[in-house]
């Protein structure tokens, strides 16, 4: 009994960690386009990699469809360009995560094509 509840205790501070995670770190905001507001914060990984995390916050009062490219330099003469759409729900935020490249100091992710719909 005891072992299960050692188990239990061990999992929930666990998914604790988890569900905090990205509350202490920085966002810087991106764009903002018809009540979505777009924030990036990127992890330095081991490697000169990159972690990029890309906030969507729908301040809205109703659902919202967002698509746009997610473009990484990779390096000087390689740019790496991701489609994506999300649904976000209102007053709602959603989060991406990337590792495409190491993107190389002094350029910076960017989203390019951004549209905006109501759903």
């Amino acid at each position: 009994m005891k072992r299960n509840y050692f188990i239990l205790t061990a999992l929930l501070l666990l998914l604790s960690q988890f569900v905090f995670a990205g509350t202490n770190r920085q966002w810087e905001l991106l764009s903002s386009e018809d009540g979505i507001e777009f924030y990036v914060s990127k992890i330095e990984l081991s490697g000169g990699k990159t972690k990029t995390l890309l906030k969507i916050e729908n301040t809205n009062e109703h659902e919202a469809k967002v698509s746009f490219y997610a473009v990484f330099p990779c390096s000087e003469t390689l740019t790496k360009k991701q489609a994506e759409i999300a649904f976000v729900g209102a007053n709602e935020t959603a989060i991406y995560t990337y590792q495409v490249c190491e993107i190389k100091k002094g350029k910076d992710f960017e989203l390019k094509s951004i549209q905006v719909s109501e759903q």
